[in-house]
């Protein structure tokens, strides 16, 4: 099943096999420092400096994991680490006088008696300053709140921190803590880290909790922390600018180490490491992750923790969408949601406010669709003015053609749309959209797609019908009608001869919509599939068609065929129709308003006389009476009933030759009623064609202009 874990570890570099960044020989140099500084015992400070997320913590990890282990001299004084988090506590208080519990203890576990001692000592100090700054804060119980001075003795004895009878001043218990550490042979190396992330009270707390201990003997403080940042933080205490601020933390530091700047070679190293763990859990084509690890260029990366929040954010949505999008293309559409997400809105606003609009093609360059400039226009201009560095990326995804202008030299290689469909590219209207959901629920699963069009080619059309229904089941089915549709583009002869046959054999499977809606659509694709320049060759694949669907179904696709005159069997085509709804079983085709007047006008050019009698017995009741002559009237807004106009009179006398007078007689022997003109003259005054019109009102229309006529005549 894959590695299930698709977050990649944003935990700092711990081991020398880990090193992508090429940090390991830095760390090496400050190792050589703190052996040789092994035999002073006088405390010292070495700062780390860098930038947020440059890699201070791996360094610093680097050399804490291999501290134990750097070569020793004879003369050089054994190791203890201890790793302090001043980013763990929530107050300045917490900070700084945990340090000194936490430092104790590591000294009492050491097993050295001296460090014991010092751990003791170190423990008493805490509690002092702790009494000096209750005194100094007038946070003294209410029992010794009497106006008087009380030193910090009296204090602690009565919160039950008794010194145990020594009255010592605190350069006298310093004195003890540092004969003890000078005696212990011992280095003690404390690590801080995360300093960057406090805020300007925890900085300067922290600072002074450094400042505090600088003095102990044996004690090596490494710390890691960016120096601007610091310094903007701290230099209001000592003066009115930044300087300031780093002439303080110059007093703090003995030896400040600047970074070093990641080479571009080892950074593209870390890049492409990242992105290959990223995708080795999923099955990706190998043109796919050929392509996206050439076009990752270290230009485009500002830290290694920004490579790794862009990693991350890919790997997410790897994970929920990969198998229906393209790598490449999903890798940068997440870069620019990292580091550009102004410009990464915009492109993700697009699908809800302008695909609907594209007629002409389906490749997206975000410019006018009309616009022949070959220059950026639209919604492009706008991603354009955003941000340069944006804008670099977003040319590289939805490349536009600029040849033939002063800047054709900067067009891309644009693909076919039926290429680009077939590589689920981000700018192929088919796919746009899935780019920016993290699910694939009620979307299209292009594997699942492919595999029934494998199964349809090699003719297991059991195992493609099981497919598609799974297809359905999981998916919006309109958008699977799309989709199917959509594929019938760019297919030859060979291959929609089996892929036709068998979305006609199974249209009954699509349910939705009134009237057939999402099926009509798929056969109506088919018809504009076959009438195209081969359709001279397709007279038995469309016969085949005909017989297989209703006449209603047949309506539509016929339609899109008559729109090639030039088609040698449309008459074929017309004289299964009209046997389809001839048919005993078939319901009357008049009832199916959609498509009656075109069955009306095929089957009065094929036999007028076989036609006129089909209708006249079929007006059998008043029911039949009703439905056809409601057929013809306009229907606004698919329920609003428009009127019975003259031109529809016209159409039945003239066009199909219909006997008006047989057709009156049936109605008024079906419909109890007296028509009288002079009445109906009235009437017609307030007939409206927008105005929902009743069954009646459309019977006493025919009637008012069949009348009209009689007179005429």
């Amino acid at each position: 099943m894959g590695n299930k874990n698709v977050i990649l570890n944003e935990v700092a570099v711990r081991s020398k096999s880990d090193d992508l960044l090429n940090y390991y020989p830095f760390a090496e140099k400050v190792k050589e420092i703190i052996q040789g500084y092994s035999s002073n015992p006088e405390p010292l400070t070495i700062g780390i400096y860098g930038k947020w997320g440059v890699g201070k913590t791996s360094l610093l990890n680097l050399i804490e994991k291999h501290i134990e282990v750097f070569q020793k001299d004879k003369k050089d004084k054994p190791y203890i680490k201890f790793h302090y988090n001043p980013w763990l506590y929530q107050t300045k208080e917490e900070m700084l006088f945990d340090f000194f519990t936490i430092l104790s203890k590591k000294l009492h576990y050491s097993g050295n008696e001296y460090l014991k001692k010092a751990g003791e000592q170190i423990l008493k100090y805490s509690r002092y300053l702790k009494s000096v700054r209750l005194s100094v804060s007038g946070g003294i119980p209410g029992v010794f709140n009497l106006g008087v001075k009380v030193e910090p003795h009296d204090i602690l004895k009565a919160l039950g921190e008794d010194l145990k009878g020594q009255d010592k001043s605190l350069d006298e218990m310093k004195k003890d803590i540092n004969l003890a550490l000078r005696d212990s042979g011992k280095k003690i190396i404390i690590f801080i880290d995360d300093v960057d992330r406090l805020d300007r009270n925890e900085i300067y707390t922290l600072l002074k909790l450094v400042k505090i201990n600088a003095d102990f003997k044996n004690l090596v403080f490494l710390i890691c922390l960016d120096p601007e940042h610091v310094a903007k933080a701290i230099h209001k205490r000592y003066g009115p600018n930044i300087e300031s601020g780093k002439f303080f933390l110059e007093k703090i530091i003995n030896i400040p180490l600047e970074l070093p700047l990641v080479e571009k070679a080892d950074l593209d190293l870390f890049i492409k490491e990242k992105v290959k763990s990223a995708i080795k859990s999923r099955l990706i084509r190998k043109d796919e992750s050929d392509e996206l690890i050439r076009s990752l260029n270290v230009s485009y990366f500002g830290s290694p923790r920004e490579v790794i929040r862009i990693v991350n954010s890919f790997s997410i949505s790897l994970y929920a969408i990969g198998d229906e999008v393209n790598a490449h293309d999903l890798f940068w559409i997440e870069y620019l949601k990292v580091k550009h997400p102004e410009s990464y809105e915009t492109i993700k606003n697009y699908a809800r406010d302008h695909i609907s609009n594209y007629i002409l093609t389906s490749v997206i360059t975000f410019n006018n669709e009309f616009d022949k400039s070959k220059s950026e226009s639209g919604v492009r201009s706008i991603l354009k003015d955003q941000s340069e560095k944006a804008y670099d990326i977003i040319d590289k995804l939805f490349p536009m053609d600029r040849t033939g202008t002063v800047y054709g030299y900067r067009s891309k290689n644009i693909k076919s749309e039926k290429e680009l469909n077939k590589q689920l590219r981000i700018n192929h209207i088919s796919h746009f959209e899935k780019y920016f959901s993290f699910h694939t629920k009620g979307k299209i699963s292009e594997i699942k797609f492919s595999t029934l069009k494998s199964h349809i080619q090699d003719g297991n059309k059991d195992g493609a019908l099981t497919v598609l229904k799974d297809l359905l089941s999981n998916s919006d089915e309109y958008k699977v009608v799309y989709r199917l549709g959509s594929e019938l583009d760019g297919m030859k002869t060979p291959d929609y001869e089996k892929y036709i046959p068998f979305i006609i054999d199974n249209i009954q499977v699509f349910k939705e919509g009134q009237g057939y809606s999402n099926a009509i659509q798929l056969i109506q694709n088919i018809g504009e599939k076959l009438r195209t320049d081969e359709a001279s060759g397709n007279r038995e694949i469309c016969l085949n068609i005909a017989k297989k669907l209703d006449y209603y179904q047949l309506s539509y696709f016929l339609g899109r065929l008559q729109e090639n005159p030039n088609i040698p069997y449309l008459k074929d085509l017309e004289s299964v129709l009209i046997e389809k709804v001839r048919e005993p079983d078939s319901p009357l085709f008049y009832k199916q308003r959609n498509v009656s007047n075109m069955i009306m006008e095929i089957w009065s050019k094929h036999d007028s006389g076989q036609f006129q009698q089909f209708i006249l017995d079929s007006l059998s009741s008043k029911e039949n009476v009703f439905s056809f002559i409601t057929s013809f009237p306009y229907l606004w807004n698919d329920h609003i009933q428009g009127i019975f106009k003259k031109e529809d009179y016209t159409f039945l006398k003239e066009h199909l030759n219909l006997d008006m007078g047989s057709i009156y007689a049936k109605i008024e022997d079906l419909i109890p009623d007296k028509f009288d003109l002079k009445e109906l003259e009235v009437k017609a005054k307030g007939w409206d064609d927008k105005t929902n019109n009743s069954e009646k009102q459309n019977i006493d229309q025919f009637v008012y202009w069949y009348l009209m006529d009689k007179e005429k005549e």
